[in-house]
């Protein structure tokens, strides 16, 4: 070992935050974490879950790109991307890692790559390039390369969570069990206030002739622990068209499927609110 080697061992022995934070600063740290930001393989009929597998994918921005791509193709192609939120641009690119193997994502850039160099979609490429960069927010080295945040992870503790925002600087707080975690918010420029914890998304689906298949509610939890006192219910209902009278009845089942899960997911935040105050 040579005296820069020895140097520098002696420095990052005795000295790790500080060698951490300049090896970040010259993009030579340990790659920014996001996610996750909900499960995967949730859904209505599941029957009880044994236990929850956390695998973690480290990828360049090409294979980031390529994921949100695929993932968008699939879920959101009804949407701008300029509108998706920080959370739905994340929840596409876990959707499709959760399915693929590294060799389909090496394939999928290629296919990308393609799809740019011969010009389709021009408008759209745009549109999730800069998507992607507003949920995985790169920033600029010396060298003029791009990475990510790298004081953007949110750090855990126990039963706590610090998040980065950009009117306190990091934040720490309570993190409650139900909380699916804060991966969803890193990169998103957040204040204090912007702080949510959400649990994981009840659904209740129809499938009709008519309009294929459809996703009329999603619910959860959500608690805002700067803004509100105590845990609130988030609620989306999406039902509109025409239909046929059979189809009606079955809608009907559904909404009486969707209104039971409400109340399970309400009475979940009643006894969450009992745990806050």
């Amino acid at each position: 070992m040579n005296e820069e080697a020895r140097a520098r061992s002696f420095f990052e022995r005795h000295f790790p935050e500080v060698a951490a934070f300049l090896a970040a600063e010259r993009g030579g740290g340990p790659a920014p974490e996001f996610g996750p930001t909900g499960l995967q393989n949730a859904h209505d009929d599941q029957p009880e879950p044994h236990v929850v597998v956390r695998v973690a994918y480290r990828v360049s921005r090409p294979e980031l790109f390529a994921a949100l791509a695929a993932g968008y193709a699939t879920t959101n192609t009804g949407y701008d991307p300029d509108v998706l939120t920080v959370e739905e641009i994340r929840r596409d690119v876990e959707g499709f890692l959760a399915d693929t193997s590294a060799l389909n994502l090496s394939d999928m850039v290629e296919e990308v790559a393609r799809q740019v160099q011969s010009g389709r979609h021009p408008e759209q490429m745009a549109a999730l390039l800069r998507a992607m960069n507003r949920a995985y927010s790169p920033v600029t080295t010396g060298e003029g390369n791009v990475r990510s945040s790298a004081h953007a992870a949110p750090r855990y503790g126990d039963g706590t969570v610090t998040l980065q925002t950009i009117d306190h600087g990091p934040v720490t707080f309570e993190c409650p069990p139900w909380c699916i975690g804060h991966g969803w918010q890193v990169g998103a420029g957040i204040g204090r206030n912007d702080i949510v914890h959400n649990s994981v998304r009840v659904k209740a689906s129809a499938d009709t002739f008519s309009h294929g298949y459809d996703t009329v509610l999603r619910t959860w939890m959500a608690w805002a622990p700067f803004v509100d006192l105590v845990p609130r219910v988030a609620v989306e209902l999406d039902l509109t068209g025409d239909f046929e009278a059979e189809e009606v009845t079955h809608l009907a089942g559904v909404l009486r499927t969707a209104a039971g899960r409400m109340e399970k997911v309400a009475a979940e935040a009643i006894r969450a609110r009992g745990e806050v105050l």
